[in-house]
């Protein structure tokens, strides 16, 4: 019946095709127009899928030209990075020496403010240059993440305590805002994680960011996003390209080692490093890592 149904349907639609009047020799015009009608939609479609298809070659070719020039700007930066390392190594012995000589004045001297002043701000000098060679040290190492399940919270914790042992609010008048999902598990190496982060909020607080944004929250089943987000001075537009590379920084006196470290740190964990921002003032970076989930346990075992 419902054959019989169908049958009826396409007659009807043959005779509309061929006009009133029936007979052989309609019908088969109107087959033939029938099949004409049906190649051009078939034609129109082929047409669409090719060129979809050569669109979405040309993205894969983009994405995979980007992707090289990345991994060459990676392969340069390790290169700086390992003779970078060797040089902290030379300059740390003779940086003590700096630091064992100034406390010897001051304690030589402990009754004359002046030395105490000098002998502070050369305490202060060496600690800086400290902190620069051991960010250079760490960037030379070839690391290989250990991996585990932990709480997102409290690697922002953590990251968050050092900061404000670093920058007390109540001097640096900065204020930090955190929005966290709940039960968000990350798999990561926690003390790489946490240097990241603490890398992302430093950055805020020395462009003069006097509030601070920090989301962490899942972005799809395997991955998570980690958002630290400043109203301190933006990144020019010139300088975007740029501004990931080791020791490139828009501030004066700045190292140059914070985003260039955590876009490795990010790429470790098979993760990735977004940075968004404005020249009249704020900036955005989303660093993506891997998410803990039921996968993870069964690729640990």
């Amino acid at each position: 019946m419902a054959a019989a149904s169908r049958m009826a349907k396409r007659d009807l639609a043959l005779g509309l095709f061929a006009g009133a009047g029936g007979g052989a020799t309609h019908r088969e015009r109107a087959e033939t127009g029938f099949g004409s009608f049906s190649m051009s939609i078939r034609t129109l479609s082929l047409a669409e899928e090719k060129k979809r298809l050569e669109l979405e070659l040309e993205e894969e070719r983009e994405a995979r030209r980007l992707l090289e020039q990345r991994c060459r700007e990676l392969q340069a930066a390790a290169q700086i990075a390992e003779s970078a390392g060797e040089i902290a190594h030379e300059l740390r012995n003779p940086l003590f020496s700096i630091e064992g000589f100034a406390e010897l004045v001051g304690s030589r001297h402990p009754a004359d403010p002046k030395v105490g002043q000098w002998v502070g701000r050369i305490l202060e000098g060496v600690t800086g240059v400290d902190r620069v060679l051991s960010a250079m040290v760490d960037m030379s190492r070839t690391e290989m993440p250990c991996l585990e399940a932990v709480e997102a919270v409290e690697i922002i914790d953590g990251a968050e305590s050092v900061l404000r042992a670093e920058y007390p609010p109540a001097e640096g008048g900065w204020v930090l805002s955190r929005t966290i999902e709940a039960d968000l598990m990350l798999h990561v190496d926690s003390t790489l994680a946490k240097e990241a982060v603490l890398h992302l909020l430093r950055n805020g607080i020395e462009a003069g960011a006097g509030r601070l944004e920090l989301t962490g929250r899942r972005a799809g089943a395997n991955e998570a996003e980690i958002v630290v987000e400043d109203d301190g001075e933006g990144i020019p537009a010139t300088q975007m390209a740029r501004i990931r590379r080791l020791f490139f920084s828009t501030r004066p006196g700045a190292d140059g080692i914070g985003l260039n470290r955590v876009e490795k740190i990010a790429f470790l964990h098979g993760g990735d490093l977004r940075l968004e921002s404005a020249e009249e003032g704020g900036t955005r970076v989303c660093m993506m890592l891997p998410q803990w989930s039921a996968t993870s346990e069964r690729s640990q075992r």
